[in-house]
């Protein structure tokens, strides 16, 4: 099992096992990075600004409309992705294996970001609609 669900009502937090991120996609308004493991994938993509907090507590709020930003990401291709906490009020957290931490949270207007797994990952899926509402349904 390459992830593992532990659900609260307030968040759900996936435990991923050898899931390593291979690429950092710059796309109009948004970036994604991409993880894979043996067997499958997980894709998220992040389009409202985010903060990267790196293991020795730098944080940097990247716009991902601002190309010229998304350097410091491209320091994650190679690195193991170990969990992945969705918050009811539209926050998302990813946590690396070396303490770095990509943080998002929900955006008044737009679709903040979008986790979607395949494979062995294929149960991951969540949208954060716009306002806070809850990524994986019902009431925030």
């Amino acid at each position: 099992m390459r992830a593992r669900l532990i659900e609260a009502p307030d968040r759900h937090q996936w435990e991923l096992r050898m899931v390593t991120v291979t690429q950092v996609i710059a796309d109009p308004g948004s970036v994604r990075l991409v993880a894979w493991a043996a067997d499958g994938s997980l894709d998220v993509r992040l389009a409202s600004p985010f903060r990267l907090t790196e293991l020795d507590g730098r944080r940097q709020l990247i716009d991902p409309e601002a190309s010229e930003q998304l350097a410091p990401l491209l320091s994650l291709v190679s690195r193991s992705l170990e969990s992945m906490l969705i918050g009811r009020s539209g926050t998302l957290e990813l946590r690396f294996g070396d303490g770095t931490v990509v943080s998002a949270e929900a955006d008044a207007q737009f679709e903040s970001w979008e986790a979607k797994g395949s494979g062995d990952l294929e149960e991951i899926g969540y949208l954060c609609p716009p306002g806070g509402l809850c990524p994986w349904g019902g009431a925030a």
